[in-house]
């Protein structure tokens, strides 16, 4: 819904780090803690007030869960789950100078019916007290992503649901090409899946070597994720014409063909693998090196021939004298 939407999007700066809102830094950005059914654990959270002033933050949490398939947190209701069991204080007044941090405990308390797995929330600090129960205002906020990970049996399922490259394609005339998977979690917790894709030419010599999964990101229960990895530069100025083709295979060069071969790891003893074939063959480099090549060649022949035809003439007049 709207107020959903627009929850994930106010925070959306919690996955990339420290963040800073209204002046605000909380540190970390995320906190991963194990725990028991039936038991308190506690953290602490580092708040910065870089105004300087003071100023009342109002805290509040919220659950949250995956949103489509690229990683980005959708923040749901707090009256149960891990939310629910977050405390600390619901406000707080920053009166220290610029540049001074203020340390702000919490606990999380764990009911022991609690099944065992992954549970996922954030606690937030608003200017913007909440306005209600289980609400937060949406408004100009800042906050730290909390992975509670409940001990116990838990399930562990996950697999590669697709490996191909990004545009599904089979033949390229050069580089870059970018691969993309989408990995299912079907488990109990979160899963970090970790490996590389080895690129292997036409006689299986691996030609280079790449992370699949370079951001390090998680891939929540119930979720899938995907993941794209490019292999060579990206930067590079697509051509508009035939010669900047030319060039453009030139300094991008691959022939032949190659396998991709994705290898992942994940959770205790989990392992998937897929594999994608493509083709790539530089015909406009192609062509250019022919018509050189021939004219060389031809250059070359022509060359001889006026090269024997001066020997030939040469021994004659040597003959006759």
């Amino acid at each position: 819904n709207m107020k959903k939407s627009l929850l994930g999007l106010a925070v959306i700066v919690l996955i990339f780090g420290t963040s800073v809102t209204n002046a605000l830094t909380i540190s970390p950005a995320r906190v991963e803690i194990s725990a028991d059914p039936g038991t308190t654990v506690s953290g602490v959270l580092t708040l910065m007030n870089e105004e300087g002033y003071e100023k009342v933050y109002y805290s509040s949490s919220q659950n949250f869960e995956a949103q489509g398939e690229s990683g980005t947190p959708a923040f749901t209701s707090s009256n149960e789950g891990l939310a629910s069991w977050i405390n600390l204080s619901p406000s707080l007044s920053f009166t220290k100078g610029k540049g001074q941090e203020m340390k702000v405990p919490f606990t999380i308390t764990v009911p022991k019916d609690a099944d065992p797995g992954g549970y996922f929330a954030a606690i937030f600090f608003s200017t913007i007290p909440s306005v209600g129960k289980g609400d937060v205002s949406v408004g100009a906020k800042v906050g730290s992503l909390v992975l509670l990970h409940v001990n116990g049996n838990i399930k562990q399922d996950a697999s590669i649901l697709g490996f191909t490259t990004t545009d599904n394609s089979f033949f390229y005339t050069a580089l870059p090409i970018s691969f993309s998977y989408r990995f299912n979690n079907n488990g109990g917790d979160r899963i970090n899946p970790t490996g590389s894709i080895t690129i292997r030419d036409t006689v299986w010599i691996t030609t280079t070597k790449l992370a699949a999964n370079p951001t390090q990101g998680n891939i929540l229960p119930g979720s899938v994720r995907k993941f794209t990895v490019t292999w060579g530069d990206d930067s590079t100025s697509v051509p508009t014409n035939f010669f900047e083709a030319v060039k453009y295979e030139w300094d991008n060069f691959a022939l032949g063909f190659y396998s991709a071969n994705l290898s992942l790891t994940y959770g205790a003893d989990g392992s998937a693998r897929a594999t994608k074939w493509i083709f790539v063959f530089p015909w406009q480099l192609v062509i250019v090196m022919t018509i050189i090549s021939i004219i060389i060649l031809t250059l070359l022949v022509k060359g001889i021939k006026r090269y024997n035809l001066w020997v030939i003439k040469t021994a004659g007049k040597r003959y006759n004298h």
